[in-house]
């Protein structure tokens, strides 16, 4: 895929995250329909830094919502953090970071500077999947933040050279329309 050109946006309830940064990067930031970044906090949700898988934003959407396609906006403030996404699988599930058991896996992106234009979203296909209310992306593997100790204002306050940070600007839900009703047949000649 690679627009968003007819689709139906699909309406969100709320975000919720695994950790915030801090209040100005909350989740609902991801979903304020603003995928431009430069203003960073305030138009971008963020976690705090952890341990790789530990970071994740969930959507929340109507329950039997058939969710179609699901894009992810990187952030776009600062290129040089851009690759902190790192790898995100997406997932749809009945709870807020619901990312095994009865959640469904709908696909992964992966941060690519050589292939994919810094404003262009990622796009996940969850193929009309209507099996919860919560679409998670999980990051699964980051590149080390490289910012080691002075994270969290410079304490240095356990945080490692190793901790991610799932940084977005924006999440948006489509819902997959339905197939085309087959034409109904003629009635028999007498």
């Amino acid at each position: 895929m690679t627009s968003l050109d007819g689709l139906a946006k699909a309406a969100t309830l709320g975000a919720s995250m695994s950790s915030t940064l801090d209040v100005a990067w909350a989740a609902a930031a991801c979903i304020d329909g603003s995928r431009g970044t430069l203003n960073a906090a305030g138009s971008t949700c963020a976690t705090a830094a952890n341990a790789a898988q530990a970071n994740w934003l969930s959507v929340q959407v109507a329950g039997g919502t058939r969710v179609g396609t699901v894009a992810i906006f990187n952030r776009i403030d600062q290129p040089s953090l851009q690759h902190w996404m790192g790898s995100v699988d997406v997932w749809l599930g009945g709870t807020a970071g619901q990312a095994s058991g009865d959640a469904v896996l709908c696909g992964s992106a992966t941060y690519s500077a050589l292939t994919h234009h810094p404003t262009d979203p990622y796009f996940v296909s969850c193929g009309g999947a209507a099996s919860g209310d919560w679409v998670t992306i999980k990051q699964m593997s980051c590149p080390s933040t490289g910012m080691g100790r002075r994270l969290q204002s410079g304490k240095g306050s356990g945080v490692s050279t190793t901790d991610c940070m799932l940084v977005l600007a924006e999440v948006e839900v489509y819902v997959e329309p339905l197939p085309p009703t087959p034409p109904v047949a003629p009635p028999p000649s007498p």
